[in-house]
C-alpha cells in the first residue's frame, strides 16, 4: 500500500465528482485518487461508485464471492469459506 498526498489537481477533481456523482466527500476522494492513479477497481459495499465515470467498481461482498471456493448464505448475509 502507497500513501499519496492531496494536491490541488486531486482536490479539484474530487470537487467536481462531488458535484456531479452526489457521493461524500471521503468517497470523492478515493475515486478520484483511484482514477488519476489508474486503478483496476474499487472494492467497497457503496454502490453509489458504479455511477461515477471512468471509475471501475466492484462490490466488496459480489467480489469475495467470486474467489470463494464454497459459499453459504445465511439470512443474515454471506458466510465465506476459501
Amino acid at each position: 500500500m502507497e500513501i499519496k498526498p492531496a494536491d490541488r489537481e486531486l482536490a479539484t477533481s474530487a470537487l467536481v465528482l462531488i458535484k456531479e456523482n452526489h457521493i461524500t466527500p471521503m468517497d470523492s476522494i478515493l475515486a478520484a485518487t483511484a482514477i488519476s492513479e489508474k486503478l483496476d477497481f474499487v472494492v467497497s459495499t457503496d454502490r453509489h461508485f458504479r455511477r461515477v465515470e471512468g471509475l471501475k467498481w466492484k462490490h466488496f461482498v459480489e467480489s469475495h464471492l467470486e474467489q470463494a471456493s464454497t459459499v453459504r448464505h445465511l439470512e443474515n448475509g454471506y458466510c465465506i469459506k476459501q
